[in-house]
């Protein structure tokens, strides 16, 4: 069986279960999984901070992490959670999109205020936003910014382009500042 498909056994164990151990997880899935596999798509899911892992009676018990927002999983054991912003569903990296082009065009800053407002360094080592010419120089193997040009924002010093590369933990960062900061509300 492929670890995607272990990842969704898994989830769905923990819709009516709390805390797991490995074994029990083993058992608890319908099919004849090997051990190995359940300890892939434990750890698979303990390095996307979907699960944790508890010590009790020398016992490693698993139990899925409370998400401030709904976590969904496909089945590549990628997260394609949706965030609501004014009205409208995004994607994480669409999310980040829409809250700097919001700012953008409520605020017209200059990309000095904009990084100021939105830490470069909050998504390393390319930044969560960069001019255009050194977005385009790092994205020319693969687009880490978001290049096209109707995804460009524009301010009064020049184009500058959002990273595409957030992750979950990087995007509850954003949302923070986002909510604590200016106000913004995220669902």
């Amino acid at each position: 069986m492929k670890n995607d498909d272990v990842i969704g056994h898994v989830f769905n164990l923990f819709e009516t279960q709390s805390k797991l151990t490995a074994n029990e997880i083993q058992e608890l899935i319908p099919f004849d999984i090997a051990m190995i596999q359940i300890h892939k798509a434990i750890k698979t899911l303990k390095e996307g901070k979907f699960m944790k892992e508890e010590l009790s009676l020398d016992l490693k018990y698993y139990s899925m992490v409370k998400q401030k927002t709904k976590v969904n999983i496909d089945k590549g054991g990628r997260d394609v959670s949706k965030y609501k912003f004014n009205g409208v569903e995004y994607g994480k990296s669409r999310l980040a999109l829409a809250i700097i082009s919001f700012y953008v065009k409520k605020n017209k800053p200059t990309f000095k205020q904009l990084c100021d407002v939105f830490p470069v360094k909050l998504v390393p080592p390319y930044g969560l936003i960069s001019k255009k010419k050194e977005a385009l120089e790092v994205s020319k193997d693969r687009a880490r910014f978001f290049i096209k040009e109707h995804e460009q924002i524009k301010l009064p010093d020049g184009l500058i382009c959002v990273s595409n590369q957030l992750t979950k933990d990087r995007i509850d960062k954003l949302i923070k500042l986002a909510q604590e900061s200016l106000g913004y509300e995220i669902k």
